[in-house]
């Protein structure tokens, strides 16, 4: 069996250029120019909120109404399943939190470094907070 939906994807683009071609019917000039592209975002959405209208019209409201419920942070880079916290991206995908928290910490003090959302770090640092600290011997 095969789902056309795999060949859509495929061979139609799915970037800024292809949102702003579709909802406002020209070519997006100036693409991968910061304030070019923030432009065009704001005209997409507009143009999106003006087509859509069962859409919710304020960005919170549109956040919840897209989020992922099984999403454990705004991000997206971890995930629940069956209550436990997973990763969701990178060489852990799917793999419980508190297992790296337990066998590779240094990762996740790497990720609390690194630019990632409050509420993503925090889960970084419980996760952390709970592992069983490990003594070697010698």
């Amino acid at each position: 069996m095969l789902d056309p939906l795999l060949i859509y994807h495929a061979r139609e683009r799915r970037d800024l250029a292809a949102a702003v071609r579709f909802y406002l019917g020209r070519e997006h000039d100036g693409a991968h120019s910061a304030a070019a592209d923030v432009r065009a975002t704001a005209e997409v959405l507009d143009a999106m909120l003006g087509r859509y209208a069962d859409l919710p019209r304020g960005v919170a409201d549109l956040y919840q109404h897209f989020k992922d419920p099984n999403a454990a942070d705004s991000s997206g880079c971890f995930t629940r399943v069956e209550g436990e916290v997973r990763f969701a991206f990178g060489k852990y995908r799917g793999q419980p939190l508190d297992a790296v928290a337990r066998e590779q910490p240094g990762y996740l003090r790497w990720m609390l470094e690194q630019d990632f959302f409050d509420d993503t770090k925090a889960l970084v640092r419980r996760a952390l907070m709970h592992a069983p600290v490990c003594l070697v011997a010698g």
